[in-house]
């Protein structure tokens, strides 16, 4: 996508890998609502946080490749009801950034590119509203993964591999990996080995999940209910697992390159299913800037 060799791409994330590598190569990356886009054919980490989002050079055509992924999928239950005719990229030009609020974590703002950022939408009409995030209290997130994937790991193997694959859950995997460590776990297995390890009630994991909901919930919810803002402004991936347990979409948008030439984003964090407000922003945003630089021919 950075070097201009592909239109669009599609990724997946659990809490930042889309966020992440959108905000490294200069490319804008949407991290959709969980039960948006359908999530068959995914090596899964997380049956309650993954989910695929388009990876693209600019927000029409991001637009454009989630208006296409869009739609109900009978075998992915938390997409029952979902609307699949639903076009992103035919409002996305009416976007503004005149009279909206911002929320601006002040903290960031130590950042020269966020700065900047701030400073442009100011220009253009936006309203910013400076706010002390308060810490969303996550410790359990990684405890919560790894009961998830003891699960929904052996549940993708089951469905989608071949008759020929002979191991069935993640011990399977560790021996399989252990038989030629050099080549298959060049870098070791201690996740999976914690996956091994995690006994944990079904009770108990939806009482952590109910948790970390109202946890990342409150960090976004507090700022944007007080202050009546229409998103809140972050940076790259800063703020994604808040934003995956909270499950809020996230739009990366380019803002720029640091002094060492390395390009970082702007993210724009929206509630559940506002993926439409998130692309009118951030086009709006996108035009008022340019910031993304094409590579060198």
């Amino acid at each position: 996508m950075a070097a201009n060799y592909a239109t669009a791409a599609v990724g997946t994330e659990t809490s930042g890998s889309i966020l992440s590598p959108s905000g490294k190569n200069s490319v804008s990356g949407l991290k959709p609502t969980v039960g948006l886009l359908s999530r068959g054919g995914i090596v899964p980490i997380s049956g309650t946080y993954d989910t695929p989002g388009p990876i693209t050079r600019n927000l029409i055509d991001n637009a454009i490749l989630l208006s296409a992924m869009t739609g109900e999928d009978k075998a992915d239950p938390v997409t029952l009801n979902i609307d699949g005719n639903k076009n992103y990229w035919e409002a996305i030009k009416t976007g503004t950034l005149k009279g909206l609020r911002f929320g601006i974590i002040k903290p960031f703002l130590k950042d020269s590119l966020y700065k900047l950022s701030v400073e442009r939408i100011v220009q253009n009409g936006g309203i910013a509203i400076e706010f002390e995030p308060e810490q969303a209290n996550l410790e359990s997130f990684t405890r919560v993964l790894s009961a998830d994937m003891k699960v929904d790991l052996p549940n993708y193997i089951k469905q989608y591999a071949s008759d020929k694959v002979t191991f069935h859950s993640v011990s399977d995997l560790i021996d399989f990996n252990n038989k030629d460590s050099l080549k298959r776990i060049p870098y070791g297995q201690t996740l999976f080995a914690g996956i091994v390890k995690e006994v944990i009630s079904k009770d108990d994991l939806a009482g952590l999940k109910e948790k970390l909901r109202k946890a990342g919930i409150d960090f976004f919810e507090k700022p944007m209910a007080d202050k009546n803002l229409d998103v809140i402004l972050s940076i790259s991936n800063r703020n994604a697992g808040a934003a995956a347990v909270a499950h809020y979409p996230c739009l990366t948008v380019p803002m720029g390159f640091t002094k060492a030439g390395e390009p970082s984003t702007l993210t724009f964090i929206a509630r559940p299913f506002e993926e439409e407000k998130l692309y009118k922003i951030g086009y709006a945003y996108e035009v008022a800037t340019r910031f993304r630089r094409a590579p060198a021919e």
